[in-house]
């Protein structure tokens, strides 16, 4: 009888084994599809906003009236950026925690164009306002010359070419984090650096 007790203690055991292993496995698995369900949804909002990111920005500086008449009508010009702008602040966010470094500067260098075109329009406001206070120099022409470009231009120009080749990286990098092979190669790629997993 003590045979039929270790055989049956065995049997249980090995079961045990077997399902805690199988309820590990599907824990795995579970956590692979939420983590693959947050990228997807994340790379799909951070896809549509550079898009349209790109095509607000584009138009309101290729606008054929003036929106920087005076503040409210550029306040009013610029709302729409400043919305896009601010859902690609906060899918940054996301984007840090699970996804790859380069998708999180990919989409800071977006937003320095923000920056960069609200400073411009900031400074032509503040100039326009206070035309004594600010001492010209040729300098001082060569920067409302760029300062001009910037807030007035062309979607084939520079800064519309750079824009779009941004937005453009950003999105093959989101497909390239969704595919299956990118946790193995960034996995190859910290090891070879050194960085462990």
């Amino acid at each position: 009888m003590n045979g039929m007790t270790l055989a049956r203690d065995i049997i249980v055991s090995i079961g045990a084994a077997l399902a805690a292993g199988a309820a590990m496995y599907g824990v795995g698995q579970w956590r692979a599809e939420l983590r693959g369900r947050v990228k997807l949804g994340l790379s799909t909002r951070l896809g549509k906003s550079a898009s349209r990111f790109e095509a607000i920005f584009r138009d309101l500086r290729a606008s054929l009236g003036d929106p920087w008449e005076d503040r409210k009508t550029a306040a009013e010009s610029i709302k729409p950026l400043h919305e896009t702008y601010v859902g690609l602040m906060e899918a940054k966010w996301e984007a840090e925690i699970v996804m790859s470094n380069g998708i999180y500067e990919l989409i800071e260098s977006i937003a320095k164009e923000y920056r960069a075109l609200r400073a411009a329009i900031d400074d032509h406001f503040y100039q326009r306002e206070h035309p004594d206070s600010v001492t010209r120099t040729p300098e001082d022409l060569i920067e409302d010359r760029e300062r001009t470009k910037l807030m007035y231009g062309d979607p084939d120009d520079d800064k519309g070419k750079a824009l779009k080749g941004l937005v453009n990286q950003l999105k093959e990098e989101l497909k390239r984090e969704l595919s299956p092979g990118c946790r193995l190669m960034r996995w190859v790629r910290q090891l070879l650096k050194g960085e462990g997993c």
